[in-house]
């Protein structure tokens, strides 16, 4: 299921300006994106074997498993220009990577254009992304690298890396 997700988004590749729910019929407050509480699948980030280098790839808010070195996997963000990392290096000794050329441009939501490049761009100066919510990240199973949840017992944002759940609040 947390992978059903991202084909449906890769494989239409469309643009909307309207607001998105995943699993239930309405948007909790101003989010432009929204997800059915408790979903077994969160958001899987994307895992790079090589790092963006395009300008509009290197937007801050940029989010992605930096799979450069599977030594040393980590989930990071961009933030004032720079990586920052979200959880610590972590080593792999194999890491499941699309290989699939991208053709498409990937989907952007809330507006027709972006000057982003990403598989998945949200567009707002009013709205913002709500991350999936479940109850307690602890209780999940089968999470891969990358994967994103609101975790409602932390009241924090979790982040998986490989091995265990990052919490930030």
């Amino acid at each position: 299921m947390k992978k059903l997700f991202f084909l449906i988004l890769l494989g239409s590749s469309f643009n909307s300006i309207a607001q998105v729910a995943i699993g239930k019929n309405t948007i909790d407050g101003s989010g432009i994106l929204d997800f059915e509480e408790n979903l077994k699948g969160g958001i899987v980030l994307p895992r790079v074997t090589q790092m963006p280098t395009q300008a509009a790839a290197l937007t801050d808010g940029t989010i992605l498993v930096n799979a450069v070195q599977l030594s040393n996997v980590k989930v990071q963000v961009r933030q004032n220009g720079a990586w920052v990392n979200l959880t610590d290096e972590v080593s792999l000794p194999f890491l499941d990577v699309n290989i699939t050329p991208d053709f498409l441009d990937g989907t952007i939501i809330g507006s027709n254009t972006s000057t982003a490049n990403g598989v998945l761009v949200l567009e707002s100066t009013d709205k913002a992304l709500i991350l999936p919510k479940v109850t307690n990240v602890n209780e999940l199973r089968n999470a891969v690298i990358g994967t994103m949840f609101y975790d409602m017992a932390s009241k924090s944002l979790a982040v998986f890396d490989g091995s265990k759940w990052i919490f930030w609040k």
